[in-house]
């Protein structure tokens, strides 16, 4: 089984790794109950979900392929300050990072040389792309329904859009109101990143754009707008206590080639090659960190905690593990209901009888049977009739009154 926006491949395109086409746990019962393919479209942003069109596990598995170690944290730890080398932030939140996971990155990169930080802005949403490319290719039996849902997804992005307030100014970059290209018209790209990459073939996405200054250095443009700035930090040499070194931060305007359904294109796939060449150039083999957070971005820890792994929550964040537990979760709470509660009045169970004799009787014998020795058990049994024989012959007859036979009448 594999996420539905891989059937949008050409056969002559490259295949995405195969470890990014594996659905979850709940596309893939979903799909055993009968759903249909459009109602397994996952617009869940800037999280590693293979299945989410706006997923980040493909541009995971191109930086393990290009022999980084990663990994995917929710929280901003000591530890990370120390052991990461590369971070790269993809937050699902329209506003400006705040100043104090600003001041936390900003230091990180300055603690150490040839760090990078790789920031995404929350400036475009896949779903819409993926249902006008169903509907041009005519990929569903049910043109109408797709029709809705392109209607429904291009609502709900442009009032997401509509929300960001422009410009903003921050200390990494002015965001200003971007011009996007007509239809007809193919995006004009510039700059370093630019080079083997074929502008008519690509989909970029401006609705804003970055304002680069003196420190910023342009490495993408699109029709004359930046898309993707690079700023170098001098970093503290340690050993010299000098501050020759150079970290750089790289501000990409929005995942509109980097998410999941974009890198189905050949041409973004390239583009996101020239990302993972700008952490090469650093070294080999670096702790590459997937940082996600919501709108109320990545949580900051002074403190290393007792145990670097994750929390019970955090495990929810990891996948496909989060998808199986929330499923666990789901059949555990069923079986609660089904098992405990009390449905109707209640009533008093029938009690047995402490009186009757059989039982004991059946106990006794119970027990016997469990020996697994039938010489044993007739030992038991002559010794128990030898016991009721001896006080049958030392118990006296009873009296019987004179003038009476000691037979009760019969009523």
């Amino acid at each position: 089984m594999r996420p539905p926006f891989i059937a949008l491949l050409k056969p002559s395109q490259p295949r995405i790794p195969r470890a990014c086409l594996l659905f979850p746990l709940a596309a893939v019962l979903m799909f055993c109950s009968g759903c249909d393919q459009e109602e397994l479209i996952d617009h869940r942003y800037g999280r590693s979900f293979e299945s989410s069109v706006n997923g980040t596990a493909v541009l995971v598995e191109l930086f393990k392929q290009a022999g980084h170690s990663v990994h995917v944290r929710g929280v901003l730890r000591p530890e990370l300050q120390r052991t990461a080398e590369v971070i790269v932030w993809i937050p699902d939140d329209f506003a400006p990072p705040n100043a104090q996971t600003q001041k936390w990155l900003d230091d990180w990169l300055a603690a150490q040389a040839d760090r990078v930080l790789i920031y995404v802005g929350r400036d475009f949403d896949a779903e819409p792309s993926y249902w006008s490319a169903v509907k041009a290719r005519k990929l569903s039996n049910d043109p109408s329904r797709v029709a809705q849902e392109l209607s429904n997804a291009q609502s709900r992005v442009n009032g997401e859009l509509s929300s960001q307030k422009l410009p903003e100014s921050t200390p990494w970059y002015d965001k200003n109101a971007g011009t996007r290209a007509a239809a007809s018209q193919p995006n004009r790209i510039n700059g370093d990143w630019s080079v083997g990459v074929r502008a008519a073939g690509c989909e970029l996405d401006l609705h804003s754009h970055l304002t680069t200054g003196y420190r910023l250095k342009p490495l993408l443009t699109v029709n004359g707008q930046s898309l993707v700035t690079k700023e170098s930090i001098t970093a503290k040499n340690w050993n010299t206590q000098t501050y020759s070194s150079e970290s750089c931060r790289i501000v990409v305007n929005n995942g509109s080639f980097l998410l999941n359904f974009p890198l189905v294109n050949k041409e973004h796939r390239k583009l996101a090659a020239h990302l993972i060449n700008e952490v090469n150039q650093t070294g080999s083999n670096r702790k590459v960190i997937f940082l996600e957070s919501d709108y109320r971005g990545p949580t900051i820890h002074d403190t290393d905690s007792l145990d670097q792994r994750p929390n019970g929550w955090e495990l929810f964040q990891v996948q496909p593990l989060g998808m199986i537990l929330a499923h666990l979760a789901l059949i555990g709470i069923m079986f609660c209901f089904v098992r405990w509660p009390i449905f109707g009045r209640p009533r008093e169970p029938q009690r047995d009888s402490n009186l009757d004799f059989s039982k004991h009787l059946a106990a006794l014998a119970n027990l016997l049977r469990r020996t697994n020795n039938q010489e044993y058990a007739r030992q038991r049994l002559a010794q128990y009739q030898a016991v009721c024989r001896e006080k049958e012959r030392s118990t006296p007859p009873p009296v019987v009154a004179p003038g009476t036979t000691g037979v009760p009448p019969v009523q």
